[in-house]
């Protein structure tokens, strides 16, 4: 019924806890960044920028945690970027466009 905390994160879109549920993954869509807070509300680390490569997102919209690895959809490269709970980007796949190893605008994901 309260207000526990709270971190001011410009166009905030997709949030998901980590597995263990001790850590908190947000994307902000403004500064096309992924975060990571604790349950107190400290940001532990953040990374990304505005770019094609697989550092980077254009608009980060969905993260979704599976065992030891954090997935994240970009809608307007159409890509989906697996990291590292230490947010290390691992690999990216897809792309917009017609094929079947492409997407369009992916917009969601549920990593399972």
């Amino acid at each position: 019924g309260k207000k526990v905390w709270s971190f001011p994160i410009k166009d905030a879109h997709g949030v998901s806890f980590s597995k263990d549920e001790k850590t908190i993954y947000v994307a902000g869509l403004a500064k096309k960044t992924i975060y990571i807070f604790d349950l107190q509300g400290k940001l532990l680390k953040k990374t990304g920028k505005a770019n094609w490569r697989k550092d980077g997102y254009l608009w980060p919209t969905s993260i979704s945690i599976y065992k030891d690895e954090v997935a994240i959809t970009d809608a307007h490269t159409g890509k989906i970027t697996i990291l590292t709970q230490g947010l290390k980007p691992q690999k990216s796949l897809g792309g917009n466009g017609p094929g079947i190893d492409l997407f369009n605008m992916p917009y969601s994901i549920e990593y399972t």
